[in-house]
């Protein structure tokens, strides 16, 4: 009998990076197509494939840095998910990044419950902001982009910042440095549920 495959959510938000935000869903694509083919292969199941949507506050559109436009009409599920990914977000100045972290109050709320019942939770670059603003990342281990360490050591003192960490993990909190970190992100989190 297939076991039933990972769920994850990819977080949608206004002024994401689209690069950060469809890679993630990119490499779960091609280790689900790998693992497909070793099943083939094989005739058994080595590790659980994933099964992923993206999504946003209300299921509403999201619109990246670069102007693309993400209409993942998916609202924040209820339901207990296995990994929840948070990209990174554009840096527009202290003003605009401050708005974009207090506009993203709801998915706060949302991905501690995540945690509080299981969920790893995954944040890219500036997303690690985001990650922050919860609370969770008090008195844990955390990496986040280099040219903002003074900016998070001065809102997150109680984190562990370890800056010299491409990615860290700390109690299913993963963050990742600069922007295409994500990479070596998702294939870590690959290997950690699937061998």
């Amino acid at each position: 009998m297939k076991p039933a495959p990972l769920r994850a959510a990819i977080l949608a938000l206004d002024g994401c990076y689209a690069s950060s935000l469809a890679g993630f869903g990119d490499v779960l694509h091609v280790t689900n197509a790998h693992l497909s083919r070793q099943q083939h292969k094989t005739g058994t199941t080595m590790a659980r494939s994933f099964a992923w949507q993206f999504v946003s506050h209300k299921g509403r559109p999201v619109t990246a840095c670069n102007g693309l436009s993400l209409n993942t009409a998916v609202p924040l599920p209820e339901e207990q998910l296995d990994i929840i990914f948070i990209p990174g977000l554009y840096y527009s100045g202290h003003d605009g990044f401050e708005r974009m972290l207090e506009a993203a109050e709801p998915q706060r709320e949302w991905l501690k419950a995540q945690w509080r019942e299981g969920a790893a939770l995954a944040a890219n670059c500036t997303g690690t902001f985001l990650l922050a603003e919860t609370g969770l990342l008090q008195g844990r281990q955390a990496t986040t982009t280099w040219w903002l360490e003074r900016l998070f050591r001065e809102r997150y003192p109680g984190v562990n910042l370890q800056l010299k960490s491409m990615v860290t993990e700390q109690d299913r909190l993963w963050c990742a440095g600069a922007s295409a970190s994500y990479l070596l992100q998702a294939v870590r989190m690959v290997e950690h549920f699937c061998g």
